[in-house]
């Protein structure tokens, strides 16, 4: 084919394709898909400061209250005001206090405990406390057993972990977690119905460990 047969072809060629392009029902072009948007990560948040735990803590005292989230940090709401909470000094709130027992080869070793029940309690539990009684501790109740996960977010004291199942019998202890860590704290294989948090320490010197039976007292089933 030579040049002056090739020309009229080419001819129709390019006007076929600039049709194609004007054509209405041909798809639009696909534009190439943009790059994910970077969001902060919430667990990423500094915590705050024990000073500004403090003053939200002094500026909330006394306030109105229907539940422990309408309270600034760790108040606790006790009869409709917020309120510091029992096991910071040792000091039971109004009415039948919850207390469990350990039945352990020393004998039996109680604790009065704070119940987290509620979804938004249990998710605050001991957050931004700076201390709690050795004789305290809070007790995070779940309908059922299951297997369970904590971690130490925006927690200021090491803790020691004590996982019992519905028997009501020590599955495994977590001792002296380490503070404002997200590592997760569990005992591996195991489930569990209740989850006792106790300060740094604690279990270990009153001999906790798997296996030992628990007592309960004013605790809700």
């Amino acid at each position: 084919m030579n040049a002056a047969t090739l020309r009229p072809l080419l001819g129709l060629f390019a006007a076929a394709l600039a049709l194609a392009a004007c054509d209405p029902a041909a798809p639009p072009p696909v534009a190439p898909p943009k790059p994910p948007v970077a969001t902060e990560d919430p667990d990423d948040a500094p915590p705050p400061s024990p000073e500004a735990i403090a003053a939200e803590v002094q500026a909330g005292e006394g306030k109105a209250c229907a539940k422990d989230a309408e309270c600034a940090m760790y108040l606790r709401c006790v009869e409709a005001k917020c309120a510091l909470p029992a096991a910071l000094e040792g000091k039971p709130a109004p009415g039948p206090t919850p207390a469990l027992a350990f039945i352990t080869a020393r004998g039996e070793v109680q604790f009065r405990v704070e119940l987290a029940i509620a979804p938004e309690e249990r998710s605050r539990g001991l957050m931004y406390r700076p201390k709690m009684h050795p004789e305290w501790g809070m007790l995070f109740v779940y309908p059922k057993d299951r297997e369970m996960v904590f971690w130490m977010k925006n927690t200021y004291m090491p803790l020691d972990m004590v996982f019992i199942n519905d028997a009501r019998e020590v599955v495994g202890v977590v001792a002296e977690a380490t503070p404002l860590t997200l590592d997760e704290r569990k005992v591996p294989g195991t489930q569990s119905r209740y989850v006792l948090e106790l300060a740094g320490g604690v279990a270990a010197k009153h001999g906790i460990q798997a296996g030992q039976k628990v007592i309960f007292a004013n605790i809700p089933e």
